[in-house]
């Protein structure tokens, strides 16, 4: 078991520095996105019209990429 343990650690660590592809939720109604595009068709899927947000509107992230997109689904 112990052995066990000691083998799954790594990948723990491993999957902690694996990048996030997507949206992601940052809060109150605020998306980042890695692109435009991605950013209108995740409004679109629920028929909602997109607002884009400047940088200085979103919250503070850690490790934002500086090519990303902040938006909302109004």
């Amino acid at each position: 078991m112990r052995r066990l343990l000691l083998a799954l650690v790594p990948l723990a660590l491993a999957a902690c520095n694996t990048p996030v592809i997507g949206v992601v939720r940052l809060n109150d109604g605020i998306f980042r996105a890695a692109s435009p595009q991605e950013a209108e068709a995740y409004c679109r899927k629920d028929g909602n019209p997109i607002r884009f947000l400047q940088q200085a509107d979103a919250p503070a992230a850690p490790a934002a990429p500086e090519a990303s997109v902040l938006f909302r689904c109004d």
